[in-house]
């Protein structure tokens, strides 16, 4: 998936988990709503002073506007998980397997 894309969901979903419309959050941050819905749609890459009040508004760090690994592909994700695992030592392996056991 494109950075745009995962990034504009990163930035809806922190909306969203303050409960904030897409008008309320353009108001803080000082752009038109279209345009931050054209960003959370992953149409355009906001700005560096947009991503800073972004940062400030929606109360997170920097980084926090990337960590968006949960909406991955599944393909991706299952790589990812299996990359973990392998690096593991046997006894690391084996709670994360007991991990994974208790969502069946």
């Amino acid at each position: 998936m494109q950075l745009k894309i995962l990034l504009g969901k990163r930035i809806r979903e922190l909306r969203k988990k303050r409960k904030m419309t897409q008008e309320a959050l353009a108001e803080i941050i000082d752009i038109d709503y279209k345009n931050l819905g054209k960003i959370e749609m992953g149409q355009n890459y906001p700005s560096a002073p947009t991503m800073e009040r972004l940062v400030s508004a929606l109360g997170v760090e920097e980084k926090d506007l990337f960590d968006f690994y949960h909406h991955r592909e599944p393909a991706d994700l299952e790589k990812n998980i299996i990359n973990i695992f392998r690096s593991q030592t046997p006894e690391i392996q084996q709670l994360i397997y007991k991990l994974v056991k208790t969502f069946e």
